[in-house]
């Protein structure tokens, strides 16, 4: 058996540490792509942290809007910089994939539509909608605490999906047209976040065994 000299475990020791802290810090990454590993705070009010976030680094406090940078980690989840119609938010991304699930906190999308009107026919979500959402966000139902799912699937825009609107199940059913269990995942009686994470995951098992029996159809057919 090996043995380790003191000064050979305190360098595993130091590398471990290093590493193990690394792997936990708070980090931006810079529109160049950059990640700059820094003390990242929020704003105290909570909307506030879809339109602004701070950072301490190179020994001063510095604010970053979404236009500034394309992520953030605070240390529980990831934010990343997209497009609401033609305004950047910062919006909290839950799953990745050829379908995407984020969140924006509905505060947010009501002042963002009260002062571009353009917004709520861009993404789906008129201003009516959006000041009722906020008003009632006290009692918005159970896990969405006041947060509304934004949805992407690849090649198309982001869209707002209010579990608190029936007619949402129709438009998710729409927006998720190619996959065959779609309605079969939206047939619960009521929407909740595990649904559209659900609705997602599955969507994006899915799509590209879809994406590949097609090309080898397409392949047969040609005969290339």
């Amino acid at each position: 058996m090996r043995k380790f000299t003191f000064g050979q475990l305190f360098f595993f020791l130091v590398v471990a540490v290093s590493v193990s802290a690394q792997s936990v810090r708070t980090y931006v990454v810079t529109n160049e792509g950059d990640t700059v590993y820094a003390s990242v705070r929020f704003n105290e009010r909570l909307a506030d942290n879809n339109r602004e976030v701070f950072a301490f680094v190179n020994s001063r406090n510095v604010r970053y809007t979404p236009a500034d940078i394309k992520a953030y980690y605070n240390g529980l989840q990831e934010y990343e910089t997209r497009n609401l119609g033609d305004v950047p938010v910062f919006l909290q991304r839950h799953t990745a994939g050829q379908a995407s699930l984020y969140y924006c906190d509905e505060s947010v999308l009501a002042d963002l539509i009260k002062n571009y009107p353009r917004l709520g026919d861009q993404i789906g979500y008129g201003l009516k909608d959006a000041l009722k959402a906020a008003f009632h966000s006290s009692k918005a139902i159970a896990g969405f605490s006041g947060r509304v799912p934004v949805i992407t699937v690849e090649g198309r825009s982001l869209r707002v999906f209010d579990p608190k609107m029936p007619q949402r199940k129709q438009e998710l059913a729409d927006f998720f047209y190619d996959y065959p269990g779609t309605e079969s995942l939206l047939s619960q009686e009521q929407l909740t976040p595990e649904s559209y994470e659900q609705l997602i995951m599955a969507y994006n098992q899915w799509k590209p065994q879809a994406l590949a029996r097609l090309a080898e159809k397409e392949k047969n057919a040609t005969g290339f």
